[in-house]
This record gives C-alpha cells, structure tokens and sequence, in this order.
C-alpha cells in the first residue's frame, strides 16, 4: 500500500522529482514529455499506484541519468 511505504521505498520516485526540479520542468506534462513516456503513466509511478516496465526505465533512466535498478527497485 503505497501510504505504508517506507522513505527508502519513495528514492525511485524522488530521484525523479529531483531531475524534475533541476529541468525546470512545471509540469507533470512536460516531465513525462522529456522522459519520452506517457503522462498517466509518470503520474501513476509518482503515487505509487504502479512500477514501471523494464522498457519505461530504460526511456526514464536514458533521459534522466538515473540508474535502471533504481527506477525499478520495488522497495522490499
């Protein structure tokens, strides 16, 4: 449950509201357009509703510098 998940579970999603903020980017429209993947599912990723496909984290991780492993962690 994503209420119940830990600070060391959010790093994936934090790192990517960091290169958010480093890009200037204002939006979640805009982020999910530099990253190359869709809005609905950056939003989704963000809250905690979903991972992202091994093919997502190659695009995000590509894009942002950070690393595939990470994007993927699943916080265990």
């Amino acid at each position: 449950m994503a209420s119940q998940m830990s600070k060391k579970d959010k790093k994936p999603q934090a790192a990517i509201m960091s290169f958010q903020r480093e890009k200037g980017f204002l939006t979640r429209r805009q982020l999910a357009a530099a990253l190359g993947i869709r809005e609905d599912i950056l939003s989704r990723y963000l809250n905690g509703k979903r991972g992202l496909s091994v093919r997502a984290a190659f695009q995000v991780s590509e894009k942002s510098g950070i690393p595939v492993a990470d994007l993927l962690a699943e916080g265990r």
